[in-house]
């Protein structure tokens, strides 16, 4: 990747986006000029990611129809003043933007997606505002050269749902890890350990109940 200008989009401040680090560190230390482009929070703190660059932008709107609309319009237009081999998507919500530009530009576009965008149970439970990502998603998913998602049955489900093929990249920590961790004070404890997004839909109030029927464990949880 010598050489290459690669760009990735994502929707927060990227400054706790350890995953997208980890990605644009990566790609950097094969020589690519890796961009990460999000933005400004009042609350976000000074960004210096060292490997790759980082460009942030303010938004009138942090939520609700009004910020996609305008992340993705300001988005689009940021894209156009960048220099770039290879923009990337990552999820549904920069999906628009990255591909109606590199469309423009004559460059070419990748889909990261984290996770089944339009199922997960935010939108599930709003059917009208679930057929909008939809419609974004049929008109844009299959027009990127490049498709990959964290996992199997993801890739499956989304190359059967949008006639396209996805690849497999895992989202796990690099190895070795360096520094200290907080398990090597526990090596001898049993911990069921969850590690990433507390969201609606990843199955831990199920855990948490189950935790009555392993009375000599413990379940940590590891994430925002």
């Amino acid at each position: 990747m010598t050489g290459k200008k690669i760009l990735f989009a994502v929707t927060n401040d990227l400054t706790y986006d350890r995953r997208m680090y980890r990605i644009c560190s990566a790609l950097a230390a094969t020589g690519a000029e890796v961009t990460l482009v999000g933005r400004r929070l009042k609350s976000s703190v000074v960004f210096t990611p060292g490997h790759f660059k980082g460009f942030r932008f303010r938004c009138w709107f942090n939520k609700g129809p009004l910020f996609y609309i305008e992340y993705n319009k300001r988005l689009f237009f940021t894209l156009l003043g960048q220099e770039f081999d290879i923009a990337c998507a990552c999820d549904l919500d920069t999906a628009l933007a990255v591909r109606l530009a590199a469309w423009v530009k004559g460059k070419k576009s990748v889909y990261d997606a984290h996770e089944y965008f339009s199922e997960v149970p935010e939108l599930t439970r709003r059917p009208a505002i679930k057929k909008i990502w939809e419609w974004i998603a049929k008109r844009t998913i299959p027009g990127f050269n490049a498709c990959y998602t964290v996992g199997e049955e993801l890739a499956v489900l989304m190359g059967r749902r949008y006639k396209v093929h996805f690849d497999v990249i895992r989202n796990i920590a690099p190895s070795p890890v360096s520094g200290k961790s907080v398990l090597q004070n526990a090596a001898n404890e049993k911990i069921l350990l969850y590690q990433g997004a507390l969201n609606v839909g990843r199955g831990l109030e199920a855990c948490i109940e189950a935790m009555v029927h392993l009375t000599d464990w413990k379940f940590w949880l590891a994430g925002e």
